[in-house]
């Protein structure tokens, strides 16, 4: 029987145990409790299952320690470790993938989990922040106190990081501020000495306005929706529209769920998945009761959270089936209430599976835990927030504020920043994968690229004649997209 205490679980491949046992000590240590580990070797009977079973209903979070390992498996339905990922899945269960030896993902890997996101056990800001959150996520007071000092963790190495990993509190937080800053104003003095962007291609095709735009996961395609009734994928290198999904209703907002797969929403407040490929409708989910203006996917595929017009913010399971790796249809998981006006965004922390962040009309954004389906924190302004957005480390959250963009701090919910410039409604609002750019899109027709460490404009990108809106980055962070009336552009801004 497992004891009370062990919260976590871990999952490893037997020849990992050297390291896997470090990780173990280290976060024990941290954390004050201990986490459940085969360590003597089970035997492989119904006594097994029940303990592993019993072992994973009882524990908050999964950690899947993956290495080269698991590139080695041959039959998926057998395999200890996928078939406890795929409990703990089923359990609804926080997992968090860890890299032990930076392997790379093997086909099935990206086939049962398109939308993972890794912890590089070799990447000390990684580690940084999965120790932080793993004493949120456990409500647990942080034990360590001394600072990393950019140590590179290989191996054995890893132990004694984790030994000595950043605590974050306000006067660390400012020292790093301040280093980033030197080095974001270094990087801007260089930046205005070459040649900064390039317009790549412009997406004919809609009739009407372009609501959405999006880059899918492996920066390949676009998709975009308009009021024209019809989502369109293009390819980001040739321009061409390689599919067209026509309707009936204006459609207000689309996402990628995968590759091969998208969401949509369309004036019948209806939520429909596309399959790309066979251009078919496999899912139709109802909920909302007016516009739907926003998709966001879960760092692990296993939610959606859509913003509404109807003051609400709903939380949908991706149901996937493992044997096939495809997504059957979206469930509804949690009903979020506290906005009092209409809702234009909501995303989920990377860094967090399970905290999102939503921007509305009511001059608040507020912080949530979708499995709770409480308001942790409401962050006040002074106009409406348009747009909202979390840096990929979780550590910034940035806001479209009237006129303005505003970055806080996401765990000291304190404002940072005011970024000034644009002359009317800023629409949206994104960082680039390091967090060290804001693109931002506004009706006064013009975007504008900016230092998310000093606050300085690097770019405006004017000649627009209409308001600009949806605007993204690439995977890579070398593009942006966005829209105006009913064009999708790209430009290459890899010199910023």
């Amino acid at each position: 029987m497992v004891k009370k205490s062990e919260r976590i679980f871990i999952s490893y491949k037997r020849v990992d145990t050297k390291r896997v046992d470090a990780l173990r000590k280290s976060i024990e240590q941290a954390i004050g409790e201990t986490c459940w580990i085969d360590r003597d070797g089970i035997e492989s009977d119904a006594q097994f299952v029940e303990v592993i079973m019993d072992a994973i209903d009882q524990c908050e979070i999964f950690l899947f320690m993956r290495s080269k390992a698991h590139n080695n498996i041959t039959n998926h339905s057998t395999d200890w470790t996928i078939r406890e990922v795929n409990y703990a899945l089923g359990e609804k269960k926080r997992i968090v993938f860890i890299n032990l030896d930076n392997a790379p993902l093997p086909r099935w890997f990206k086939f049962m989990f398109p939308q993972q996101q890794e912890i590089d056990a070799s990447d000390t800001l990684s580690l940084e922040h999965f120790y932080a959150d793993l004493c949120s996520w456990l409500k647990v007071e942080v034990r360590k106190e001394t600072v990393l000092k950019g140590k590179k963790a290989e191996g054995e190495d890893i132990l004694n990081i984790l030994n000595s990993i950043l605590v974050y509190k306000e006067k660390n937080e400012r020292k790093r501020e301040e280093n980033l800053r030197k080095i974001g104003e270094q990087h801007t003095q260089t930046i205005k000495l070459s040649s900064a962007k390039k317009y790549i291609q412009t997406f004919n095709g809609h009739t009407d306005t372009v609501s959405s735009v999006e880059f899918s996961p492996d920066g390949s395609r676009i998709v975009s929706a308009s009021w024209d009734n019809t989502v369109r994928i293009w390819d980001t290198e040739t321009a061409n529209n390689i599919k067209i999904l026509k309707g009936k209703l204006s459609v207000d907002s689309a996402s990628f769920i995968d590759s091969k797969k998208i969401v949509f929403a369309s004036s019948d407040n209806a939520i429909r998945i596309w399959d790309i490929e066979f251009g078919e409708c496999i899912g139709k989910i109802t909920g909302h009761t007016s516009t739907v203006n926003s998709f966001s996917l879960s760092p692990y595929g296993s939610y959606v959270v859509t913003a509404s017009d109807d003051h609400t913010i709903r939380v949908w399971n991706v149901l996937h089936d493992f044997s096939t790796g495809k997504i059957q249809t979206l469930i509804a998981h949690k009903t979020l209430y506290g906005h009092n006006n209409r809702i234009n965004s909501a995303v989920f922390c990377h860094y967090a599976n399970k905290r999102i962040a939503s921007a509305s009309d009511d001059h608040t954004i507020r912080i949530w835990d979708i499995e709770t389906g409480k308001c942790i924190q409401t962050l006040y302004g002074t106009s409406r927030f348009n747009s909202v957005a979390f840096s990929y480390d979780g550590m910034k959250i940035v806001a479209a504020s009237g006129n303005n963009i505003e970055i806080w701090h996401a765990r000291m919910y304190k404002r940072i920043k005011t970024l000034v410039g644009h002359t009317d409604f800023v629409n949206s609002v994104a960082f680039n994968p390091n967090g060290s750019r804001i693109v931002t899109a506004s009706d006064d027709k013009t975007i504008r690229i900016w230092n998310a460490l000093t606050g300085e404009c690097l770019q405006i990108l004017k000649g627009h004649s209409s308001p600009t809106h949806s605007a993204g980055f690439s995977p890579d962070g070398k593009k942006i997209v966005y829209a105006y009336e009913n064009t999708v552009r790209i430009w290459d801004i890899s010199g910023f």
